[in-house]
This record gives C-alpha cells, structure tokens and sequence, in this order.
C-alpha cells in the first residue's frame, strides 16, 4: 500500500500531486540553484477546525486530494461497524458531512482510510484494513464511490486501491491484492468504476510491479517504480517504455508552460537534499543543501516548487523551507505546524500537527 500516500491518524499525508507526460528533450525552465542562502517569510496558519465530535487523534484519517479536485476528505470511525464520510471543499468552507459506509466485515483496527481520486472531486475510495475472518486477520477490502460517499461498491476481494483517477471515460487504478496467493493487480484500467478490471497495454510482470502514476489535464500520464517508467499519452489507454530512466523520483508534477515533467527525489535519508531531473531522469541536477540533517523532503506543488519539513531536537514544532522552481537558493517560510499534506494551484497549503491532531491551513504567496 503506498505515498501518496496510506493516512493513519493523524500521522498519514495524501497524497499525490497532479502531472502530465510531455517530450524529455525540452530545455529546463529555470536556473539551477548555487546557493544555500535563507531569507525568511514567515506564513500565517489557521487551524481548521473539525467537525463536532471529531477528532484526528481517534480513529480519523484524511485524504487530499490534488488540484483540481480540490478536496480533503475524512473518514471517521462511529463504531467497529460504522463510518462517516465528511468533505471539506475549500480553506474557508466548513466541513460537510456527504455520506456512512459499514463494511461487509469490520476492520480489526477501525481504520477507515480514504483514498482521494486525483480528478473527480465527488469519487473517492476508502480501504478498511486488517479485516478479520472469525479471529483471523487476512488482509483488506476496498470501497468506491462515486458520489460523494452516499452509495458504495466493493472492490473486488481482499483488494486494497493505493491510488486511482477518472479520466477520459475511464478509471486508472493502482491496486494491491492482498489474497495469498496474490492474483492479477497493479497499474489497472476499469470502464465501470472498479466493479471489473483489466491490466494497461504493458507487460503484466511491469504492470503489476507499478507503484504510482501521474497524470495531467491533456491525458498524458507517467506510471512507474523506483526501476523503470512508462509514458502514455491517450489517458492511460496504451503505454510506451520511456528510455534512460535512471532513478525513482519520490515526487512528479507537470509543467506547462515548459512542456515538461519535473521530477526530484531526496539523495539520502534525512539528508536535507535532493535532485531534479527535466528529461525523465535521464539526468539529474542537485540543489543546495538546506543545511540540517533533519529535514525532510516533504512535498512539491503542481508549479514546482520543493518543500523540506525541519523538524526540531526538542520535539516542538518545526519549521518549512522551499526551494521555488525559477529560485537558486533556499526560502525559510517559518513555523510550521507538520508536514505539508497537500497543496491546490490557487495557492492553498495543507499542514497536519500529528501530535495535537490538528489540521492547518495557509495561504502562499506568489
């Protein structure tokens, strides 16, 4: 199950940024970063508060959904048997409670984990792990729903879904088959909403080992692993094998007006750097070091930019950084409340307190 992300209390981030799929030969957009120099602008956060009687430090777990669904929804457990579906669809809107869901067969655990659809701000999935038959636990079953949360399908058995996205008519969909022996899953296509399923017009043995994907608002999508990558550009509905791809990249968004994947991975745990690639990885551009080895690369925006959570020795609260696309030179933005969440293209930020169970929000500057 993955990054994008599976939430777990209030410890547990969505999830993954909208991209797109385009020529690697194009020229990159900007400069590459020299420096290491921080000048500070602090953000101002606002709590967001929950909805009455919820807590994210009991048995709630979010999902964020991308631009441009622009979503954040939140599965609260009732009972071992019982779960509400709430939906906030804007930093200054309120909590709106949308639908219930009561699996087939109880989680163990009571987590209710939802799984934001990367386009479609109405369908989202929601995975119930840990189900137990008699006292035995056997693995997880998924749901889908494609209004909001008030009516649900299971999908398949013992089938979890990590990521998915209606496009084109379509459902892309990566799923883990959590039976034993594990049958057919992967990188899939669905043309009824996840009630069956094919494998994408790639090698099964690839299919089935794909982890992630990316798309953009053309149809042009990436999906791949820390070994290989394949392009499509007809919305997932035939796949090629992209050449040169030299190293897995933990975060991927489109760029536009460059006609361009960016790509960045973080060079060492902890390490407080990472690199970039413009050409699908066929090479690879290094930032500066933020300096400390605590800081984490956290999250990218849909234009690029990078994002590094700085946690402190003393267990307070951290700070973020970010490295802007055209910038040569690390940001300090300040406190922050935890590691970023999500992000929309209007600007919005997302920040979870794992320890005070508290959701953020605030606003970036342009």
């Amino acid at each position: 199950m993955r990054r994008s992300i599976l939430m777990a209390c209030a410890l547990l981030g969505a999830l993954a940024t909208l991209a797109g799929c385009a020529s690697a030969t194009a020229t990159a957009p900007h400069p590459a970063p020299t420096a290491t120099s921080v000048p500070t602008t602090s953000l101002s956060w606002r709590e967001v508060a929950m909805p009455s009687g919820v807590s994210l430090k009991d048995n709630t777990y979010l999902s964020a959904a991308p631009s441009p669904a622009h979503v954040v929804w939140a599965c609260v457990a009732l009972s071992r048997q019982q779960f509400a579906i709430w939906a906030l669809r804007a930093p200054g809107g309120t909590w709106q409670h949308s639908g219930m869901i009561s699996p087939s067969v109880p989680p163990l655990d009571g987590r209710c984990v939802p799984i934001a659809d990367q386009i479609d701000p109405h369908t989202l999935a929601v995975v119930f792990s840990t189900v137990a038959d008699g006292d035995v636990a056997y693995g997880t079953t998924s749901y889908i729903s494609t209004d909001d949360g008030a009516h649900w399908q299971q999908v398949g058995d013992k089938i979890a879904v990590t990521e998915m996205a209606e496009v084109g008519g379509h459902t892309i969909a990566v799923l883990s088959d959590t039976s034993v022996p594990p049958g057919t899953a992967g990188l899939v296509i669905s043309r009824d909403h996840l009630r069956t399923w094919t494998n994408v017009g790639m090698p099964q043995a690839e299919a089935s080992q794909i982890t992630r994907f990316w798309l953009n608002s053309t149809g042009e999508m990436l999906a791949g692993t820390r070994n290989f990558l394949w392009r499509s550009s007809n919305s997932g509905m035939t796949w090629v094998h992209a050449p040169g791809y030299s190293f897995g990249a933990d975060y991927v968004v489109w760029l536009p007006s460059a006609h361009i994947w960016r790509m960045c991975h973080e060079t060492g745990v902890m390490s407080g750097e990472i690199s970039c690639t413009d050409d699908l990885g066929k090479s690879w551009e290094q930032s500066p070091q933020v300096g400390l080895q605590t800081c984490q690369f956290n999250f990218m925006t849909a234009n690029g930019d990078a994002f590094m959570y700085c946690p402190t020795a003393t267990g307070q609260k951290g700070w973020l950084m970010t490295l802007p696309l055209i910038a040569r030179q690390w940001v300090d933005l300040g406190p922050a409340p935890g590691l970023v969440l999500a992000a929309w293209d209007d600007g919005t930020l997302w920040s979870l307190d794992g320890q005070a169970g508290n959701l953020y929000t605030t606003t970036l500057t342009a």
